[in-house]
């Protein structure tokens, strides 16, 4: 999928989920950071083992989680607009029902999977995080 494609698809997500986007203004803020968010999110699926180095598949619910934080940070990060990175964050909530806000700062690689019905209540993420040996991901 290029780019102007998958600023698209995202876009569309968004005017879905809230009837209320702007889609020409947030189709033009998202593909101007896509490249530098595709470059970090490649960067991170060629690190996961079980992930085909440099591809995207955008049906892949851990990567598209990911590609939906990572668009939101750059986004925030690039021009301090805090409406379309919202947005970004409230579909990646109701897609995933992950709590990632753009804000937080993720290190370049980290690795995001989620089991249908899994709760980490209050056991820590170091938890889930140490699992990831038993996958041999890394």
């Amino acid at each position: 999928m290029d780019n102007d494609s998958l600023a698209r698809f995202t876009t569309k997500q968004l005017a879905n989920l809230l009837p209320d986007t702007d889609a020409d203004l947030t189709h033009s803020t998202i593909l101007k950071c896509l490249p530098r968010t595709l470059e970090r999110l490649h960067h991170l699926i060629d690190q996961v083992k079980m992930w085909t180095p440099g591809k995207f598949d955008h049906l892949h619910s851990s990567q598209y989680c990911i590609y939906l934080y990572l668009l939101a940070n750059e986004i925030w990060l690039h021009s301090n607009e805090r409406e379309v990175p919202t947005r970004l964050f409230l579909l990646n909530k109701a897609i995933n029902g992950i709590d990632l806000f753009y804000e937080i700062e993720m290190p370049p690689v980290f690795f995001y999977w989620a089991f249908c019905g899994h709760s980490f209540g209050k056991s820590g993420l170091w938890q889930f995080f140490g699992s990831l040996s038993e996958f041999n991901c890394w």
